[in-house]
């Protein structure tokens, strides 16, 4: 982070990053591989995902993104945003995320219904995270509660052709 504020990302090394951070080359090659992969590892701990039991058709999944963690890194999280473009680094990854969650369903639903879970999934993974980069790179402009409620309303409502599609769930932890 400190590296941002002194050049653009694509001038930063990671004999650059090492040196910053006290360590060898071969120390930061131990635990990454390349240099967005600090970012990927620190923008992560804000989200989680996980399944709820079954609720009379499929299980529900929630994807939670901590906004303690959030705001209390926001400054930092600003230089990921804007001078990175991590929207499309980050996109990509939620992008697998939601790949790893989906094909769990793969042989559990017809092909249709494979479908159409794929393409729910993706629309509010991946729009969630695009809504709440927003809402930081605006300073917050809705409280936590009606964010909150904002990304739940854009759950398409449960239909009885789909019934063991599962339900997807955002939620903000504070």
């Amino acid at each position: 982070m400190l590296l941002l504020d002194q050049k653009p990302y694509d001038k930063i090394t990671v004999s650059g990053i090492a040196k910053k951070a006290g360590i060898a080359r071969q120390t930061f090659y131990r635990n990454y591989t390349k240099k967005s992969d600090i970012i990927e590892h620190y923008l992560s701990k804000s989200v989680s995902m996980g399944f709820l039991p079954p609720d009379g058709g499929g299980s529900s999944l929630v994807l939670t993104f901590d906004l303690g963690y959030i705001i209390s890194r926001k400054d930092n999280l600003m230089k990921i945003v804007l001078k990175i473009n991590i929207k499309n680094l980050f996109s990509f990854r939620f992008r697998e995320w939601a790949n790893d969650l989906i094909d769990q369903y793969k042989d559990k639903l017809s092909d249709e219904e494979y479908v159409v879970y794929r393409y729910r999934a993706y629309y509010q993974i991946v729009g969630s995270m695009y809504i709440i980069a927003d809402w930081l790179e605006h300073d917050m402009p809705l409280s936590v509660e009606k964010l909150s409620s904002l990304l739940n309303s854009f759950i398409p409502p449960d239909s009885s052709r789909y019934k063991q599609i599962p339900n997807i769930i955002i939620r903000l932890k504070n």
